[in-house]
């Protein structure tokens, strides 16, 4: 079951919560190792002791240090997964789409939100053949948008293609 605190449209910051897994069943099977670590360490300790006065071999004291590293690596497997069971945003961005509704079951691998980068804009235009030549020679790009005329954007060449669309006879540029 899933809890999805972000919507489409928030801005999220790195390292924010976007998503997590119900945590109860991960909390409780992660609470039971350490519980058996402890015992295991307990015991560890009172065998070494035992060892020590020579009360029992040494065999048994290298069995209650594998069983305490066993219950360690169980400890630390249950809290991975506690981890796991949490989406954090990696960078700064705004959620552009949500895939999944707050509390519904989720399988692994499936999509949740969708997160823009809005540092960055990325857009393509389409160069036609007769000046995809001079694309590789442009040291300067500036972009007007629709939406805020008079007001230039600086942007780079990210990638030209070398395959002319079929129906257009133009060159995707990636700006």
């Amino acid at each position: 079951v899933l809890e999805r605190p972000v919507d489409v449209g928030d801005e999220v910051t790195k390292g924010q919560l976007l998503s997590r897994l119900d945590q109860r069943d991960y909390k409780n099977e992660h609470d039971a190792a350490i519980a058996t670590r402890n015992r295991m360490q307990a015991n560890f300790e009172r065998v070494k002791i035992a060892a020590e006065s020579g009360a029992v071999s040494r065999q048994d004291l290298d069995d209650a240090r594998a069983q305490l590293d066993v219950a360690q690596a169980q400890v630390n497997i249950t809290g991975k997964a506690i981890q796991d069971s949490e989406i954090i945003a990696p960078r700064d961005g705004t959620i552009s789409a949500t895939y999944v509704e707050s509390f519904m079951n989720v399988q692994a691998k499936e999509p949740i939100v969708r997160l823009l980068d809005t540092s960055a804009i990325e857009m393509v235009v389409q160069v036609p053949e007769s000046l995809i030549s001079l694309a590789s020679r442009v040291s300067e790009v500036n972009v007007e948008f629709d939406a805020f005329p008079g007001q230039t954007v600086s942007a780079a060449i990210k990638e030209i293609s070398n395959e002319a669309s079929q129906t257009t006879r133009t060159f995707p540029v990636t700006l």
